[in-house]
């Protein structure tokens, strides 16, 4: 057995108590959580696996969020890149608004490809 899969047993579910067991579990570590008061113990697990599931919620949302800066960033640089090699730049909203307009109107734009 290593040291972290030694396992935990924590006396109290309390706020402390039910801290310390989830601590431990993500730790990987097997938990005990024991109360003297009946319904406490099952009352600390409930509240573990709230706080786990809104730090799930958080990772997500952070993940997210720095997934959408990375786009919104690489999207920036290579908006650079193409004006720095002289090449057009031209928002693809825009290009598909010109494109219907050439067709339907009849007009001779010069789009770029």
């Amino acid at each position: 057995m290593s040291l972290t899969d030694a396992p935990v047993s924590v006396v109290g579910s309390g706020a402390m108590g039910s801290g310390i067991a989830q601590v431990a579990a993500m730790a990987g570590h097997p938990v005990t959580l024991v109360d003297a008061v009946t319904g406490a113990a099952e009352a600390g697990v409930a509240r573990i696996i709230g706080s786990l599931q809104r730090l799930e919620a958080k990772a997500l949302s952070d993940w997210k969020s720095e997934t959408e800066m990375r786009l919104l960033a690489d999207k920036a640089a290579n908006e650079q890149k193409a004006v720095k090699a002289g090449k057009p730049l031209i928002k693809p909203a825009l290009k598909r608004a010109l494109t219907f307009a050439k067709k339907t109107c009849k007009l001779n734009l010069n789009l770029p490809k």
